[in-house]
């Protein structure tokens, strides 16, 4: 270990390897395009991407060994950090744009291509630049308490596929049985990934499971801790606030919290959907605040030294891994950013405005930042985040005379920009925490974000019409979930029809939790995303709890790394075979491939068999692990 509990980086910073080569930038720029443009279909028809980072690791790790003949895993690194950049780009468009359809649908090709293009650009270099500061006191001073588990999960990858051999085994095998799994589940349809029940009896109380390896995977990686305290935000939703607004929908406490006699005609997914995600969306907003004020002295601690270095004129460390972007840099783009904003007429901003976007890309980049330290970018609630910035954002949006039509196109904005930066904050913090484990110099990383923002920001919007001219978004078949939600929120907004109220019922519970010594954010996150997902992530929290009480002492390392490792392949064949599920699904091809009509009348069978498959998982895990822990 190195120091303040840091591991020694796997390439030391004297070895002269190739790192930021052109075969690097030209792998990295089409793995963005690929795995980019299949999360977009993914998001925009059922709500949910993958991140592409570890699948990228995955294709660089074979390019290095089988085509690059003197590649290093420093190269890998680069590869991987482009292509997360690209990818968090086009998930922060699929979350957001299809909303300017939505609100005004006889919009011009381009100004589609100006926010998808010039907006979301201008959100992920916020985000990007805005984490730079950051970046020591994230990955390094804070390193035993925020485990980045896909920036963790890549390193590991990244090494065991240099070392090979038997380092690269429980790798390998996680990735095989994942893309199996993951293939005959949600390609061929052979068995439900998402079992659901819901109790009439309890009055719609509800749980579920996504019985997904990638599930299995981060549960592990984030520890029994965490995956608790979102669970328990899960269970507040879904077993006690589904009820009760079940139970008094038509009455007095209905008709104050604007709850009418229909919700119950819903089912649980309705009612979740059309009261409970404000009400997460207030927890969210409260945890949110929280986080950032209690990374405020941080932020202002880990600053301070670094603008008086900057009077001083202080040069950065030599050492190559230390350097970052420099802040004279930083600060001019920040300055042509600004002028951006305030001058293209389409954004309809005037300077208070602007400079609000730029108050909030950079509170929210921060919690986002610490965010997927704790959960990873895959689980990072970003539309209750983008939900959150609207809705602090629209108070400055009223003061500075918007309202009406003109509201609604700044309201869009805003929520594009931000949008971007929390996503592209949360991939290059990441990416930097993959970095610190290797030995990448973090200025060559940030450098490769801004690139693969900056090419991805060249094709989404292509991509994104293309998309909508083939399926056309806002359909059934097509739904753009968070689009439609982002629309109705400006909608809200702009036209005071907002439920605060059951916002506010949100911020009282994460004001409770904090106040039980319970982090606010973690089960706010929980209160806010479907059950499934809290309940699955507490089984892989479970088996890490498990093999930490079987294996004790010097041991307990080697059988933690064997399980991480395994895991992280877990995550990798899931993420892989999703793009490519995704790849099919444009192709047109998967419905020729479904095996569906094999248990379509057993449904039990069909919610027992994914049940089996999720065990599995967590049984090879466990028993990986104790078989090191017991070697000499």
């Amino acid at each position: 270990m190195g120091m303040k509990g840091i591991p020694e980086p796997y390439i030391q910073d004297e070895k002269n390897l190739p790192q930021f080569s052109l075969r690097a930038l030209i792998l990295g720029l089409s793995c963005a395009l690929v795995f980019g443009a299949g999360n977009m279909y993914l998001g925009l028809k059922v709500g949910m991407t993958v991140t592409a980072a570890i699948p990228s690791v995955i294709v660089a790790i074979a390019f290095v060994k089988k085509v690059f003949k003197n590649g290093s895993p420093l190269e890998t690194t680069i590869v991987q950090s482009i292509a997360a950049s690209g990818d968090a780009l086009m998930n922060g468009v699929i979350f957001t744009v299809p909303a300017l359809i939505f609100l005004f649908p006889n919009s011009s090709l381009f100004t589609l291509f100006l926010y998808s293009g010039i907006g979301a650009f201008i959100g992920a270099l916020l985000g990007i630049i805005f984490t730079i500061p950051l970046r020591e006191l994230l990955t390094i001073k804070e390193h035993s308490t925020l485990p980045y588990p896909e920036g963790k999960a890549c390193a590991n990858l990244i090494i065991a596929g240099d070392k090979g051999g038997e380092t690269a085994s429980p790798v390998v095998l996680g990735i095989g049985v994942s893309s199996l799994s993951q293939f005959l589940s949600q390609g061929l349809r052979l068995w439900k990934i998402d079992p659901f029940w819901s109790f009439n009896s309890l009055r719609k109380a509800s749980i579920g499971f996504e019985t997904t390896p990638i599930m299995m995977g981060v549960g592990y990686i984030i520890g029994l801790r965490i995956a608790l305290t979102m669970f328990a935000g899960g269970i507040l939703a879904w077993f006690f606030l589904i009820p009760f607004f079940n139970s008094i929908g038509g009455t007095k406490i209905g008709d104050f919290f604007s709850i009418s006699r229909s919700i119950k005609e819903m089912d649980s997914w309705e009612i979740w959907s059309n009261y409970i995600r404000f009400v997460g969306a207030g927890a969210v907003a409260t945890g949110g605040i929280i986080s950032a004020i209690k990374v405020l002295p941080s932020i202002y601690k880990t600053l301070k030294p670094i603008f008086k270095s900057l009077i001083s004129k202080d040069e950065t460390p030599s050492i190559e891994r230390g350097k970052d972007i420099p802040i004279p840099t930083i600060l001019i783009l920040v300055l042509l950013i600004l002028f951006l904003l305030i001058f293209l007429p389409s954004f309809n901003l005037n300077f208070g405005s602007a400079l609000t976007i730029l108050f909030f890309s950079f509170i929210f980049s921060a919690v986002s930042a610490r965010m997927v330290g704790l959960i990873g970018t895959t689980s990072q609630p970003v539309s209750g985040l983008t939900i959150t910035s609207l809705m602090l954002a629209s108070v400055f949006l009223f003061i500075f005379g918007y309202s009406g039509e003109s509201g609604k196109l700044a309201a869009l904005t805003v929520g594009v920009t931000i949008a971007t930066a929390i996503c592209n904050s949360g991939g290059i913090s990441q990416d930097l925490k993959t970095g610190l484990y290797i030995g990448n110099s973090p200025l060559k990383i940030q450098i490769a974000e801004i690139l693969g923002a900056g090419f991805s920001a060249t094709l989404a919007g292509l991509i994104l019409i293309a998309l909508h001219k083939a399926y056309t978004l806002g359909t059934s078949s097509f739904p753009a979930p968070q689009g439609r939600l982002l629309q109705t929120i400006i909608d809200g907004i702009m036209g005071g029809t907002l439920p605060w109220k059951l916002l506010f019922v949100g911020a009282i519970f994460a004001l409770i939790a904090e106040l039980l010594g319970v982090s606010s954010l973690s089960f706010s996150i929980g209160l806010y995303l479907p059950i499934s997902t809290s309940s699955s992530l507490i089984f892989g929290g479970l088996i890490n709890s498990a093999v930490r009480r079987k294996v004790k002492g010097e041991n307990y390392e080697k059988a933690d790394k064997i399980a991480t490792l395994f895991s992280s392949g877990l995550i990798a064949g899931g993420a892989i075979i999703a793009v490519l599920i995704a790849v099919l699904k444009i192709l047109g091809w998967l419905d020729r491939l479904s095996l569906s009509f094999l248990l379509e009348k057993y449904d039990w069978l069909s919610n027992l068999l994914s049940i089996l498959v999720f065990a599995l998982f967590g049984f090879l895990i466990y028993k990986l692990a104790v078989k090191e822990g017991r070697l000499k």
